[in-house]
């Protein structure tokens, strides 16, 4: 059996630590991971349907990074951090040290009292996305009375004189893992290529040598929620249907709003299983019960929002959404 040579404390750290064994394994790689808005940030998107879409701002609290079991670990960012998407490219996420080929794993959900602030976000702004509350797909359960954001987004379009806002909630918890660097085909179904992802025993979205220092990046695209499919290498960006929810004409799109605008406007209804993967207390995937969509309010709530997350520019990651949905 191997053994460790042992060093000791000299007074008065000895008196605390005694003696602790030297740690002879070799020096791990260094990943540290990014947060970048898309360039939809910065000048805006214009949608296939002729609106220019702009974000007045972006919030997200994402964090908890790790790696899976079967490379070797030796630290990870177990925490979470607001990220204003106006602050720029390149935002510091954590910082993670291991060796070998790795699955990584990090998540969405709403901040705590411990959340890290990111660059231009203030206590103010993570005392807000805490604030636990309802909407038709977050219900109370229990003691636990809704839940506070993951996502709060802000968007403004316009077309031909006309402006339309949109703000958007996402209460949801959002696991990712399973990740690849790679854009998904554009003839791909989402559901398929998660399922494989989901259930096969290869993949790793990191190979980590001894002493190497790498940098990976988490792209977040809010454009996505007006995506008409799931898959965004094949998807178009339109903003007719939610102009078309504002029946009221007060030029402010709500998320009941859209959930009175039938899905069969966009694309065909039915169940589609996508995003729809549970995760067992040993962080592994299987499979869960496909969503019936039948609004566009469910297509971006159940659907498009667990999307906006990107794996190194282009690439994605498998994501199991926690929460409950309202009925109707």
């Amino acid at each position: 059996m191997r053994t460790r040579p042992f060093f000791c404390l000299t007074a008065p750290l000895a008196l605390a630590y005694a003696c602790v064994p030297a740690d002879t394994r070799p020096p791990p790689g260094t990943l540290t991971m990014t947060v970048s808005p898309s360039g939809a940030l910065d000048g805006g998107v214009t949608s296939a349907d002729g609106w220019t879409i702009t974000f007045d701002r972006v919030l997200v609290a994402l964090g908890n990074t790790g790696f899976s079991d079967s490379c070797t670990v030796y630290g990870e960012a177990d925490y979470d951090r607001i990220i204003d998407l106006g602050a720029g490219n390149g935002q510091k996420l954590g910082i993670l040290h291991g060796l070998g080929q790795c699955d990584l794993r990090f998540r969405v959900a709403a901040p705590d009292d411990q959340t890290v602030l990111g660059a231009n976000v203030t206590e103010d702004d993570r005392q807000a996305m805490r604030i636990p509350l309802t909407d038709p797909y977050e219900l109370q359960t229990g003691s636990q009375t809704g839940a506070g954001a993951s996502f709060d987004i802000a968007a403004t379009a316009t077309r031909a004189g006309v402006t339309k806002h949109f703000h958007f909630v996402y209460r949801r918890r959002v696991r990712y893992q399973r990740c690849t660097p790679d854009a998904p085909p554009a003839d791909a179904s989402i559901a398929a290529l998660a399922q494989a992802a989901a259930f096969s025993d290869s993949g790793a979205a990191v190979d980590l040598h001894e002493n190497e220092e790498v940098t990976y990046d988490l792209r977040i695209e809010p454009e996505g929620l007006f995506r008409d499919d799931v898959n965004p290498t094949s998807a178009a960006l339109r903003f007719d249907p939610f102009a078309a929810a504002d029946t009221n004409g007060d030029g402010t799109i709500t998320l009941d709003e859209i959930r009175a605008v039938p899905i069969t406007t966009i694309r065909d209804a039915g169940a589609i299983e996508a995003s729809t993967y549970e995760v067992d207390d040993a962080g592994l995937l299987r499979r869960g019960q496909p969503v019936v969509i039948e609004t566009l309010g469910d297509f971006v709530y159940e659907l498009l929002a667990p999307t906006l997350v990107r794996f190194r520019d282009v690439g994605w990651c498998v994501g199991s959404a926690s929460g409950r949905r309202g009925p109707g």
